[in-house]
């Protein structure tokens, strides 16, 4: 079997080595890294939006005089920016009746600005459409109505979102402390109750100390069906049977199904035997 494998330079961060000087004297790398490059990086580590616990996550408020933004972090198409003081970012009396204020951070990655713009766009719409292209990638922080009311967009990934910073990761006890979760995951089958028609199936665990854990289930009965028509009457039977054995005894059938022998005189000396054919015998004295 031959075996070909793959190279992947486009890897980053690795050392550049100088190939070769320019006709002016200038080097030139084997690889080409720029800034573009640590931004499609973050775009895989991190999702976009403001980052989480970081000063005061960029909240938006406002009063009498204007609209603020405040301190915080934010990563906008993997381009990180951090707003180190609090700014007005417009006035209240430009946001006139029936109009919607949208708080906005752009990063303007064209060569005329090359930074994140943290602005406001008024508009009639209570809805915005985040602007994301080459040149300008929008997250909207908040909209803040003609009355001076603040609806917070930022939990809002549509919008704008939470990207908070990878945390250190102990995975050392990771595979023990499930199959200790697992060991004690202990379920048993529980009571099953019949309910009256109509009402809702239901499944409930139901936990017992020192027992575990139990599924109790609700099944609801079926509704009754419609009533059958009545069967023909039958002929009355007497009660029980009688017959009687050549003068010497006597049987009879009680209505439980008892059966007696009756023979005359005070003490008859009269035998029964059943042989394993099912034969049954009537011995009587005498010689």
């Amino acid at each position: 079997m031959a075996v070909t494998p793959k190279s992947i330079t486009d890897a980053y961060p690795l050392d550049s080595v100088i190939e070769r000087l320019d006709d002016d004297g200038l080097p030139v790398y084997d690889r080409a890294y720029n800034a573009e490059t640590l931004r499609s990086v973050m775009r895989v580590l991190l999702h976009e939006g403001v980052v989480g616990d970081y000063m005061n996550e960029l909240a938006v408020t406002a009063d009498g005089s204007g609209v603020y933004v405040d301190t915080g972090c934010l990563i906008a198409d993997g381009l990180q920016a951090i707003l180190k003081e609090r700014v007005k970012v417009i006035d209240r009396a430009d946001i006139t009746a029936s109009k919607y204020c949208f708080v906005i951070a752009a990063a303007r990655f064209d060569s005329a600005y090359r930074d994140v713009e943290v602005t406001a766009m008024v508009a009639t719409s209570q809805e915005y459409e985040p602007v994301r292209t080459a040149s300008r990638h929008e997250i909207v922080l908040a909209r803040v109505d003609w009355r001076g009311a603040v609806r917070d967009l930022r939990p809002d990934p549509k919008y704008c979102g939470f990207a908070s910073p990878f945390a250190p990761l102990d995975t050392s006890t990771f595979t023990t402390t499930l199959d200790e979760a697992l060991r004690n995951f202990d379920v048993k089958s529980g009571r099953t109750v019949t309910t009256a028609p109509g009402t809702q199936a239901a499944v409930t665990v139901r936990k017992v100390e020192g027992e575990g854990s139990y599924i109790d289930v609700s099944v609801p009965r079926g509704d009754r069906g419609p009533e059958g028509p009545a069967g023909r009457d039958g002929k009355d039977g007497t009660n029980g049977v009688t017959a009687p054995a050549s003068g010497f005894v006597t049987f009879s059938v009680e209505p439980n199904g008892d059966l007696f022998a009756e023979t005359p005189g005070d003490d008859p000396a009269t035998a029964y035997e059943l042989d394993p054919e099912g034969n049954f015998y009537v011995t009587t004295g005498g010689a």
